[in-house]
């Protein structure tokens, strides 16, 4: 009798050697293993090397894996949520922007009748090759600025489902090339314009994702057309971009540095587009 007693004596240190040697080691692992991002590859190594680790070592072996996990697994976590927020902000603000630039180049936006828009977005996929840089030159009122949006829709439209191009439209005459690096005006006409944060304004710029849509290079004084084509050499090389200007700015284009490669397009007089069916008011610039 003395020795069954003995037995059910015994049964808490049973339990709290299986709990402490058994189910504890396996449990703290696996709440640990939670602090580190889900594709960090030490949640299965390490789990699976608990296992053989000697079962009297495991408590202390798991103990130590909690220095690790703080000094290591937090801060790579903390990495991960700051950029899945960073990138769900860029996401939000790119919709913004294209929605913006969705409406502000319709064809009622532009003052062009469906039939006008339709047609002259045909000519365009016609005329033009698929280039990311394009230069459209013309006379004054002859619909440069349309048909530059037009442009940009098109190109917004087709990049969809695939890396999208955030069309930016700015005037050139905004920007002074020999104060304002040309990076730092895209910035803060994002932030401005578009009200985009600075630092997402940022983010999109080294994304490479957008499509500088530059309006009027003409208009700008032409003692600094030199200069605003030196910046782009510097900041815009090879990237998307879309330029309006007059005939007399062409010298100045002809110093981009990849101008061998960039599409030109010459808008004919000012009835141009008006000579393409009745519009629904003004849209030339």
């Amino acid at each position: 009798m003395g020795e069954v007693i003995a037995t059910f004596a015994s049964w808490p240190s049973l339990l709290l050697i299986i709990g402490l040697f058994g189910f504890a080691p396996g449990f703290a692992l696996r709440l640990l293993l939670k602090i580190y991002p889900l594709d960090d590859p030490r949640r299965s190594e390490l789990l699976a090397e608990l296992h053989v680790i000697p079962r009297l070592e495991r408590p202390f072996w798991v103990a130590e894996q909690l220095e690790t996990a703080l000094f290591e697994g937090i801060p790579l976590r903390t990495r991960q949520i700051r950029g899945k927020r960073n990138k769900r902000q860029t996401q939000q603000a790119v919709k913004a922007i294209r929605r913006r630039m969705d409406a502000w180049s319709s064809s009622s936006a532009l003052g062009l009748s469906v039939y006008q828009a339709e047609l002259l977005k045909s000519m365009i996929s016609s005329a033009l090759p698929p280039s990311s840089r394009l230069v459209i030159l013309g006379d004054p009122g002859t619909g440069k600025t349309t048909v530059a949006r037009l442009i940009a829709r098109q190109r917004l439209y087709e990049s969809r489902g695939e890396e999208p191009w955030v069309p930016v439209w700015v005037q050139m005459t905004r920007w002074d090339p020999e104060i304002v690096p040309f990076e730092e005006f895209m910035t803060n006409e994002l932030k401005h314009r578009f009200n985009v944060r600075r630092s997402l304004a940022r983010k999109l710029m080294n994304s490479e994702s957008v499509l500088a849509v530059l309006d009027g290079l003409d208009e700008m004084n032409p003692e600094s057309w030199d200069s605003a084509i030196a910046a782009l050499n510097r900041h815009w090389h090879e990237r998307p971009m879309i330029i309006t200007s007059r005939q007399e700015a062409s010298p100045a284009l002809a110093g981009l540095v990849d101008a061998s490669g960039i599409t030109r397009a010459y808008l004919p007089g000012p009835s141009f587009i008006a000579d393409l069916g009745p519009s629904e008011g003004a849209g030339d610039q």
